[in-house]
């Protein structure tokens, strides 16, 4: 798992919907459907929140 929860992430290539590239907010929890296969759920700073792969995700460093 790349990411911790609590971790400030920016979304980098949102690939289902495409309308929230370089969205920031954090790391909630993840789930996994099968061995290999993440899905990281994030909370926005605009209250929003949806899932997404690791690849759609960066760290930010602050």
């Amino acid at each position: 798992m790349k990411f911790k929860v609590g971790d400030k992430v920016r979304v980098v290539k949102d690939t289902l919907e495409g309308e929230m590239d370089g969205y920031t907010g954090v790391f909630v929890r993840y789930d996994q459907h099968d061995d290999s296969l993440l899905n990281y759920y994030v909370e926005f700073d605009d209250g929003g929140e949806n899932w997404f792969r690791e690849e759609e995700l960066e760290l930010i460093n602050e």
